[in-house]
């Protein structure tokens, strides 16, 4: 999924690199036992839930986006279910699957407005954050 998401997002980086802004795929692992989100895949355990998140971020060049606890400015981030593991109400400890629907299905409006209006409008307006 993260090779063919990679393939995706290739456009649209070649795109904007040309004003400053970079897309990246990557995936996102967050273990609540440990309260901890990564970039790094740590060994599945039996009965220790996981999220696994396909995520692309768009943001600036030289912005630093390998370090996940810190806060970037004028980026921001898409993400869709990779994969979880996780108890359920109705079927106890399953694994889900996710396809990347939302990203294949948002990311160029995304991208249209990052070219025509710039990155922080269009973060502002997918983040619901209000500017009065």
């Amino acid at each position: 999924m993260l090779a063919e998401m990679r393939e995706y997002v290739k456009p649209f980086n070649d795109e904007l690199s040309g004003s400053g802004i970079k897309v990246v795929a990557r995936l996102l692992w967050y273990y609540p036992d440990d309260d901890e989100l990564t970039l790094e895949r740590k060994p599945i355990r039996r009965k220790a839930a996981y999220i696994c998140s396909i995520n692309v971020a768009i943001c600036p060049i030289d912005a630093d986006i390998e370090n996940v606890a810190k806060e970037v400015d004028n980026a921001f981030f898409i993400n869709d279910l990779a994969s979880s593991y996780g108890l359920s109400i109705w079927r106890g400890w399953c694994f889900s699957k996710g396809n990347g629907s939302y990203i294949y299905k948002n990311l160029k409006n995304v991208c249209d407005d990052v070219k025509n209006h710039g990155i922080e409008y269009a973060r502002n307006k997918y983040l619901g954050i209000d500017d009065k």
